[in-house]
Formats: structure tokens, sequence, C-alpha cells
């Protein structure tokens, strides 16, 4: 196989996601990533003097002036535009009169126009990546008690599970608490992604993460809180190759928020899932307070994950 063929194939199977929106400059940093996780945990140390610093956590209240971290899926090419990926959902949610600031989170060493801009490549383990979102998130927001939503794509969404995970469960190098309202995941591989691709990279770190039963999704905790509670909503599409529907909505499992599934027949694409904003759907809605499924015709995806991030709780 040529070296072209293998990279094609890798970006295939990776389900490529290079997209983005208009975040502000690069702030790329000169280490490596390994390091800037090891200085976390040094800051880490003093855990319990910083604790003593935060203010009581933050109510919870429907609104839309917090500020969206936007957090990209896997890229087979490890390039992703933070500015070109999210742009049709920044322009979406702004439309719709969202007042919060807008900002993205990059994790490879060549993505570009990301607000938050870590160095990495597809063999950087996701734990790692999830502290460095966990770090950003409390050094520019919670320490000032500023609660965050969460909109994450693909991969994404594992990333933002694990930066909620340690930080609840006091991994060793994690932040002492974070303020993350709510999340939603967009075709996120909660159960594992498509085998059938999976297989065709499982020579990167990250892809073998992915795979169903890989040691990775066995350790992450379901429905992970933040120090303020967190709502999440699940949303998945039966037309995507890459995320099988049951996993993106983790059917397996309850103790999640919100499930919104998008029937085969709609057409949606795991690309779909982050650029649609407009147009009625056929879909399914789970809410953890009736644990029933009603059928309805509803919103885009990006309007859904939109409205997930709205509403505290209730729908």
């Amino acid at each position: 196989m040529s070296v072209r063929r293998k990279i094609s194939a890798t970006a295939m199977a990776f389900a490529l996601g290079v997209g983005g929106l208009a975040a502000t400059a690069s702030t790329a940093q000169a280490q490596p990533a390994r390091p800037t996780v090891r200085a976390a945990t040094v800051a880490a140390s003093t855990a319990a003097e910083q604790t003593a610093q935060l203010a009581a956590a933050p109510p919870r209240q429907d609104s839309a002036a917090r500020p969206v971290i936007f957090v990209h899926g896997i890229n087979g090419l490890a390039n992703t535009n933070c500015a070109a990926k999210w742009k049709n959902a920044m322009q979406a949610i702004k439309g719709s009169g969202w007042r919060g600031e807008l900002v993205t989170f990059g994790y490879y060493n060549r993505d570009r126009n990301c607000t938050f801009q870590h160095p990495g490549t597809l063999n950087t383990p996701l734990e790692t990546i999830g502290l460095d979102l966990a770090w950003d998130i409390y050094n520019h927001y919670t320490l000032r008690g500023m609660p965050v939503d969460i909109i994450a794509h693909s991969m994404g969404g594992l990333i933002t599970r694990y930066a909620l995970d340690a930080v609840a469960k006091h991994v060793h190098g994690a932040p002492p608490k974070l303020y993350v309202e709510d999340v939603a995941t967009l075709g996120t591989p909660h159960d594992g992604a498509n085998q059938r691709y999976t297989d065709l990279c499982k020579f990167k770190l990250q892809c073998r993460q992915m795979a169903p039963g890989s040691d990775f999704l066995k350790s992450l905790g379901r429905n992970p809180q933040s120090a303020m509670g967190t709502d999440w909503t699940l949303i998945g599409s039966g037309d995507d190759k890459y995320v099988p529907l049951p996993s993106a909505i983790d059917l397996a499992h309850s103790n999640w928020g919100h499930k919104v599934e998008y029937p085969w027949f709609d057409g949606l694409s795991h690309t779909d899932l982050w650029q649609q904003s407009k147009g009625k759907y056929a879909q399914l809605y789970w809410n953890f307070y009736d644990k029933h499924w009603h059928r309805t015709t509803g919103p885009a995806p990006l309007t859904v994950a939109k409205n997930g991030i709205y509403w505290w709780w209730r729908w």
C-alpha cells in the first residue's frame, strides 16, 4: 500500500472532522503535552489551598450567557482548523441569541485557529488531553467562579467525559474541581466506535482507545458530574457510519440526562451532526425524569445541542 493510500485510509477511519469556527487567536504552547500535564500535577499539589480560595458553586440556571467550549473529534491528519470546524455551530448559536463567549479547544500539533491549543499527536493518550481540557476550564473559568457549557463532537465527547470523570475521582494531576453546567455530545462513541474503522487505524493509540471494549472506555464513569452538577445530552444518528447509534446515545445505560436519536432515514452522517443547524427531522428523545422514549419531529442536531446546553435540567 502506498503512503498516500495509508494516509487516506487512516483519515477515513478517523471519521475526519476538519472543520470549525472563527475563534480567538491560537495560544499554541512551546512545550510538549506531557510536561504540560506534569505541570498541572505540580499545581494539584496545592489543591487544598486552591479549593479554599474557590467561592461556593454558582447556582444552576437556564442561561444563554455562559461560555461554550467546543471540542473537536479525532482527525486522521492531526490538523484540525478549529475556526473552520465549528463555524456553522458558532454562527447558529450566536444567531439564536447566545451571549456567552464561544471558544475552541485544540490538541494536535498542527491544529490551528483554536482558542486553547495543546501540542499532541494521534498517539497522545486521551487521558492527557482530558487533563489539559480540565486545567483550561479550571484556570480560565472555575477559579473565577464561572460555569461553562461544552459541545463536543465524536472523540471530543470522550475527552470531555474523561476531564469531568478524572476531577470527580480526584485522579492524580487533575484540578480540584470544575464548574461545567451542561455537556452536549454529537456522535460520541460512548460505547466504542464502529470496529470496522477502529481496526483500520489500530496502529494509533487514540483509535485503539475508542475501540469497543477498550481499557480506556471501561475505566470511564458514566454521567460524570462537576462540582455544580452537570446535565448531559447525548445525540446520535442511525446513519452515522463511524459511531453506531446505540453507542452515541449509550443506549444500554440510563444514568444520563437526555438522549436524542435521529433514525437512519433522516440521512444525517457523522459530519452532519456538527454541521446541520436548520430543518426538521424525525427524532426520538428520552429524559431522565420520565425515562420514556418519545417520538416527534424536531430540530437539527446543532439546535438540539444548543437547547441541551441552555436548559439546565428539564426540557
